[in-house]
Order: C-alpha cells, then sequence, then structure tokens
C-alpha cells in the first residue's frame, strides 16, 4: 500500500530553535529522576523527567537531550540522557515500566489468570503486550455501554457480522473510531443490502467494509448479494476470511499460504475459505484454539478469540506502524520509503528533492558498479593520494591513514563504509561527473544530481540533491542484483554492511539483525538508508530528513530518535 502522509497539528513537531554544538556545556555528573509509569497505549512512551546537576534544573535541548529506548511493549523500557557535544555515552540513565492496559479490573468480567489476559502480542520475547491491551489501546474493542459505562466486555460472547465490520472500519480508519457520532460520519446504508439500518453503530462500517471488498452480503439463488446480517455470528473461518480480504485488498500484501495438516480438523474447514485460513495460518492471525492442533473452522468466534486475531492483523500495517513512530515529528520534515521486494512500497514525500548530503555517494557507487563491469575500471586498479588530495569532513584516509596508493576497492569501501570525503573526490574524477549523473538519470533517479564535490561550496558548484524513492531504487537495485552484475552487488554489500555509523537506523532493530545502508549528515539533516536482512522477509527502508530550524554540525538528535522508532516500528510490522 502507498500512503503519502500529510503533516497535521496531531502530529506537529516540538523542536528546539537551536542546538549549538560547538557552545555545549558539560553536564558530567548529572543525574535524572524516576519517571511515572506508564500505561501500554500502542504509542511509543514517552514519560516526563527531570534532569538537574549540583542541584541545578537543567533544560532539554539546551542542556541535554533524551533518548528512549524500548518504549513501545510492555516491559521495562530506558531513558537515556546526553550531552549536547557529541559524546556517545550517556551521562545518566533510569528504566521505567509500561504496564498491561487490559487487567483483570479493566472490566467486570475480565477473569484473572483468563488465556486473553496471559497470551502476547509482543514482537520480541522480552516484552509481554497482551493482544487485548492492543485492541483495547488501539479503541478497535469497546466494552458493552451500559447507562453510559462500558463496564462489560463480554469476552466469551460470540462475534457478530456487525461488530466484525466495526472492528475493521476502526482499524482501516484510526481517526474514526466513535463509528455512532451521526453528525461526523456517514450514516445512510449505501450497500445495497436490504437489512444494513442507516444511522446506527455498524452502518458506516458495513458500507466501507462492502465499498473495499473486506466483507460481503449474503448471496440469492442468483448470486446477487441482497442481505448482510448484521446480527449473525461470525464463525473463525469467516473471521479468517474477512482479514485475509483486509490484508489483501486495503494493506496490499500479498496472500500467504502455510501447510493446513498443521491442524487435525483440516478437512473441516470449507473450500471457499481454505486460502485464507491458511493465509492466517501463515501470519500467525489462526492458531490452534487453546493451544491444542485443533483449528475449529465451524466454531463461532469469541470476542476473546477475535481480539487476538485483530491485534495481529493490525501489528502487520506498515503506514499505521510508520504513522505511529512519526507522532510528535512533523512529517513534511521527512522523505519516507519503506519496500518489502512485493511491489508494495510505504511512503511519505518519497519524490521530494532533499539536500542529499553523503546519501548522494549510492548514485556514485551505481557508476562504480557499472564501470567496473564493463571493464573501464578494475577494483585492483590503484591511485595515488598526496596530502593535496584531502579534503576534510568524514573519512579515515586524512585523518588516520595518509598518503599512499589505494585500490579503488579501498576507495569504495571508504565512500560507502566511512563516508569518507576524499575517497569520494577522487572516485569522482576518476568516473566523471557527467557519467555519474548519466546513469542516475539511465536508473530513474529523477531527483538525484551530483553538482560539486565533498566540501566545494554549494553557493558556487550547486548542491547535491536526492529523494528517498532514489536511494530505495539503488538500495533495491543491489539487493536484487539488477543494478550491476551479481558479483558487484555482492561486493556493494560487503560495503554497505561495514557502516561504522550506526547511530540512526541500526538502532532500532533487534539485536542481531543486519542493515547494509549508508548514511548523511550535515547541518540540520541526518538521513539514513539500507537493507534490512530480516530473515525471509527482507526489505529497505530510507528515511531522509530536513528542519532547518536544528543547528548540530553533523549529527541531529531529534531525526535519529524518529530513525529508532522508524526502525523499530516497521521491523515490528514487516518481520515479527
Amino acid at each position: 500500500m502507498s500512503l503519502a502522509l500529510c503533516a497535521t497539528a496531531a502530529v506537529a513537531a516540538v523542536l528546539p530553535a537551536k542546538l549549538a554544538v560547538a557552545a555545549a556545556r558539560d553536564i558530567t555528573g548529572a543525574t535524572i529522576s524516576e519517571p511515572a509509569t506508564a500505561a501500554y497505549t500502542s504509542y511509543y512512551a514517552e514519560p516526563e523527567v527531570a534532569v538537574s546537576l549540583s542541584g541545578e534544573t537543567l533544560t532539554e535541548n539546551t542542556d541535554y537531550t533524551l533518548s528512549y529506548s524500548n518504549n513501545y511493549e510492555v516491559g521495562t523500557a530506558t531513558v537515556d540522557v546526553y550531552d549536547l557535544k557529541g559524546t556517545t555515552t550517556p551521562v545518566a540513565t533510569t528504566t521505567f515500566e509500561i504496564a498491561h492496559l487490559a487487567t483483570a479490573d479493566a472490566f467486570d468480567d475480565f477473569e484473572d489468570g483468563a488465556w486473553y489476559l496471559t497470551e502476547g502480542a509482543g514482537s520480541f520475547e522480552d516484552e509481554r503486550t497482551l493482544y487485548m491491551d492492543d485492541v483495547l489501546a488501539r479503541g478497535l474493542m469497546t466494552g458493552y455501554v451500559i447507562d453510559g459505562t462500558a463496564s462489560t466486555f463480554g469476552p466469551n460472547n460470540n462475534l457478530t457480522r456487525a461488530e466484525a465490520a466495526t472492528i475493521l472500519y476502526r482499524m482501516a480508519n484510526p481517526q474514526s473510531k466513535d463509528t455512532t457520532d451521526s453528525s461526523k460520519y456517514a450514516t445512510a446504508n449505501t450497500t445495497g443490502l436490504s437489512d444494513v439500518e442507516a444511522g446506527v453503530f455498524y452502518t458506516a462500517a458495513v458500507n466501507w467494509c462492502v465499498e473495499n471488498g473486506v466483507v460481503t452480503g449474503y448471496a440469492d439463488e442468483n448470486g446477487a448479494y441482497t442481505s448482510f446480517g448484521p446480527n449473525d455470528t461470525v464463525t473463525r473461518e469467516q473471521l479468517a476470511t474477512m482479514l485475509s480480504r483486509y490484508i489483501v485488498n486495503f494493506m496490499s500484501l500479498d496472500e500467504q499460504s502455510a501447510d493446513l495438516s498443521s491442524f487435525s480438523d483440516e478437512d473441516s474447514i470449507s473450500s471457499w475459505a481454505r486460502s485464507s485460513v491458511s493465509n492466517c495460518l501463515a501470519r500467525n492471525i489462526m492458531t490452534g484454539v487453546g493451544g491444542t492442533d485443533m483449528c475449529y473452522p465451524q466454531n463461532n468466534a469469541t470476542r476473546a478469540e477475535a481480539a487476538k486475531m485483530f491485534a495481529v492483523t493490525a501489528r502487520l500495517d506498515v503506514a499505521d506502524a510508520i504513522d505511529t513512530a512519526l507522532t510528535g515529528f512533523n512529517t513534511e520534515d521527512f522523505g519516507i520509503v519503506v519496500s518489502t521486494f512485493n511491489g508494495k512500497d510505504t511512503t511519505i514525500n518519497a519524490d521530494e528533492q532533499f539536500t542529499s548530503a553523503s546519501m548522494i555517494k549510492l548514485a556514485i557507487l551505481a557508476e562504480f558498479m557499472q564501470q567496473v563491469d564493463e571493464g573501464t575500471i578494475a577494483l585492483t586498479d590503484t591511485i595515488a593520494i598526496a596530502e593535496k588530495d584531502m579534503v576534510a569532513g568524514t573519512g579515515v584516509i586524512k585523518s588516520k591513514l595518509g598518503a599512499g596508493n589505494y585500490t579503488l576497492d579501498d576507495l569504495a569501501k571508504y565512500m560507502i563504509a566511512e563516508s569518507d570525503n576524499t575517497a569520494t573526490n577522487v572516485l569522482i574524477d576518476k568516473l566523471g561527473k557527467d557519467n555519474i549523473n548519466k546513469c542516475a538519470q539511465e536508473l530513474g533517479l529523477t531527483q538525484t544530481v551530483l553538482n560539486r564535490k565533498m566540501l566545494q561550496s554549494a553557493a558556487e558548484y550547486g548542491e547535491n540533491y536526492t529523494s528517498a524513492a532514489d536511494c530505495a531504487t539503488v538500495l533495491a537495485g543491489i539487493y536484487s542484483k539488477t543494478i550491476a552484475s551479481e558479483e558487484m552487488c555482492v561486493r556493494a554489500e560487503e560495503y554497505l554492511l561495514a557502516q561504522s555509523d550506526t547511530r540512526g537506523l541500526p538502532q532500532g532493530l533487534p539485536e542481531g539483525v543486519s542493515i547494509a545502508h549508508k548514511t548523511g549528515t550535515l547541518a540540520g539533516i541526518y538521513h539514513d538508508g539500507g537493507i534490512v536482512y530480516a530473515g525471509d522477509t527482507p526489505y529497505v527502508i530510507v528515511v531522509l530528513t530536513k528542519n532547518e530550524a536544528i543547528n548540530n554540525n553533523s549529527y541531529t538528535v531529534f531525526n535519529a530518535q524518529a530513525m529508532k522508532y522508524l526502525a523499530d516500528a516497521t521491523y515490528r510490522a514487516i518481520a515479527s
């Protein structure tokens, strides 16, 4: 699914006017207060803390910045305090707890120890978010309202078709959870189904579900859909069918398959439901009842069972995950592409032209690979680099290695893994700026242009530009071995895997998950993009940023927090 998100008041950024790195104070010895316990919300928890030094209360973004970790799921989260001098070790650290929303006290009919208060939707082993936590926090399911109070949930009650449609509608339209507000939502029956009432809680939901092919009505003897049956119960295989349609038709994800013989009662699955049940089994949406190998496809789905199935489905939505990660940030400051190699990209401002910083080196790498393939140059060719050839900024040649003979292979590796500006400029001269720009155009990189070498004046030569979509094209081409020969694509992956700057996207990925990536930094800019090797579901993620109000000469801490959240949220949706 492709989604272009716009900045709204709900996600307006609250950012400092300036982060003056050169004048940053030393806050060694600072202490941090213990945050209050936060309830699970399906958003990243950031409880307020106070930071002080020798009795003085410090000011966030003037004296320090905060970095939150492991702060999505139920469990223990961390808050680190960093100075603004660029120190990579926190000066103070504390933890806080994220508590269950679904407890025995949440509803009168919730039973302590019941399976729906013990089974979790957490993505990783050390996280304990419950399925019920998720559906309650997202507002997908609520209790029965009696005398204005939702005091009972009905976990063992059978789910009705009207309820199923309403939950699907809420899942697809997070801002439309109150489907009963007749002044806010369409209440006329537009489905053509005779028994759908106008102006009731499910009307808008059923309209949406029918329009999007997620839920259909009952067909008459001529095959025409004539009724909906809003009060009819939903069987487990019917719910699996609805959710599978939602995944394919609305989320635009491919239908997956699993071996249905893992269910002892496989033969009882209706022929029309088998592919949907298989899709849900493959995605862990539908499992054996009560930990058994029994599917019970003809049994009615209870509201507790449905909560589990809806919670797992909701977490597959990459667009929703990105929206969650960017809460509190201005989406106009980001260019994002997440591509899962099945033709379904999720994007924000993907084709907007951004100042490239060192992300321009991906385009240089593309031309380098192609010239090696053509035989114009060879990896083993050497170039002598003298002191006069060296430029400042990032890299290892000027700062550590010094003058000498370098192979083109070494220069390409340093250009990518160390973002070495000297290596980059030598390669630009060797490859030819016009050739690099021509290659970019031939690859369809419509927003990418190399105007200047590293550290040359942008005012004199022009700025270098790229877009999230262009960077994603290069990265996807490297992974799929289509941008150059397989040998050169593998070599390029090795360069990217050796990336020394791990302050951005890697911070949000689970330990042990590799990312072959390239970063780019300038004043007010921190870019990162790469290939995430997430088991059977590899994907490309590119995040470009801008915020002219932030003046941190090499590293924007706020964009780094956004990077962490984006990496974490997309991994949960795609790979968990």
